[in-house]
């Protein structure tokens, strides 16, 4: 209700109610850039996330799915040799941010028609996937998936969920306000010499990478370096420029700035930010599989490796693919078509 002190000021207004509100009162919605209070903002909250589409900020407890097809709420864990000994690690696991536009048709068909195909009756919390708002887009979606292993999302994760966007009227390759963001578990990497070598390994091949995953952008995935180095200690908010990259990975310090290439700022994650979106599933699969293997590549790179035989080129990496197998035989030939190597 207003307030009936009419001498009092209030520094905010709620939008729904006109209640005066102070500061540590006051519930700011990012969605509509409005001002509530307590009360009126859990309606406006419930209301917003009634839907299939929730608000922007929404976020639920990882659900995990493993290779082997099955899901839970706790991570598995492996062991690893390393120089330092046998380190307790989990799996990869990866989750992707997909943003889709509906530039015909109907939008809310299509939110239903992604958790209908994918989730197969589950909830968001339990289910494959939710779908949120985002900013930067002008009528469409992003897909979120809970974060799973490569095999999971080969083997198990029902695409036609994505695909079947594309007949309904949505695109994401074409569209300029889309990007593919994906996540992977910090929990996977052995130590801070595995995460600097995969930090390195991208930015010494910006030029290949950016050439493979189709997008180039300033504003979203900036590649400059001093942005990507310049962040706060974790025990003060006085900014750092780091030295060298493997004293900013050591000193825990993360980006100031989260629209990088490379985005630290998440405690649990380590997020790409560079990929061009589609829904077509191989092109979301291939750029999984080069999160994937540029993650085992720079894990088993030995001294030798990175003095003597280039490693860190992404020729050596290229050459490397033939020796796994049929495992990233899929991201080889896009590699071989997109990169002139």
């Amino acid at each position: 209700m207003p307030s009936n002190n009419e001498e009092e000021e209030y520094e905010y207004y709620c939008v729904d109610c006109d209640e005066g509100l102070n500061d540590d009162y006051a519930y700011y919605s990012e969605y509509d850039g409005e001002y509530r209070c307590r009360q009126c903002n859990n309606a406006h909250e419930e209301e917003r996330n009634s839907g299939d589409i929730l608000e922007y900020g929404m976020k639920f407890d990882p659900y995990f799915g493993h290779d082997d097809g099955e899901r839970s709420y706790y991570v598995r864990y492996a062991e690893n040799e390393s120089g330092l000994g046998t380190l307790r690690t989990t799996p990869l696991y990866m989750g992707y941010e997909l943003e889709c536009e509906c530039v015909e048709g109907d939008r809310d068909e299509g939110a239903a028609f992604v958790l209908r195909t994918i989730n197969r009756g589950a909830d968001a919390s339990r289910g494959l996937v939710y779908l949120k708002e985002d900013g930067s887009l002008d009528h469409g979606f992003e897909i979120v998936s809970h974060p799973a292993t490569l095999g999971f999302y080969m083997n198990h994760f029902p695409w036609d969920g994505v695909a079947g966007l594309r007949r309904m009227g949505f695109n994401a390759w074409k569209s300029r306000t889309c990007g593919l963001h994906i996540h992977l578990s910090r929990s996977a990497f052995t130590d801070d010499k595995h995460l600097t070598l995969f930090i390195k390994f991208l930015y010494d091949n910006r030029t290949e990478l950016v050439q493979f995953a189709g997008r180039n952008s300033e504003r979203y995935a900036s590649w400059d370096k001093l942005k990507f180095t310049n962040g706060y200690n974790d025990w003060n908010t006085d900014a750092v420029v780091a030295e060298s990259l493997p004293k900013f990975i050591k000193g825990g310090n993360r980006n100031n700035d989260r629209f990088t290439a490379v985005n630290l700022r998440n405690r649990d994650t380590v997020e790409l930010r560079f990929f061009r979106p589609s829904l077509r599933p191989e092109t979301v699969q291939a750029a999984l599989m080069m999160c994937d293997a540029i993650h085992r590549y720079t894990n088993v790179l030995t001294i030798p490796d990175l003095t003597m035989r280039n490693a860190l080129s992404y020729r050596s990496f290229r050459s490397w693919l033939d020796t796994q197998g049929d495992k990233y035989q899929l991201l080889a030939g896009r590699i071989d078509a997109r990169n002139d190597i």
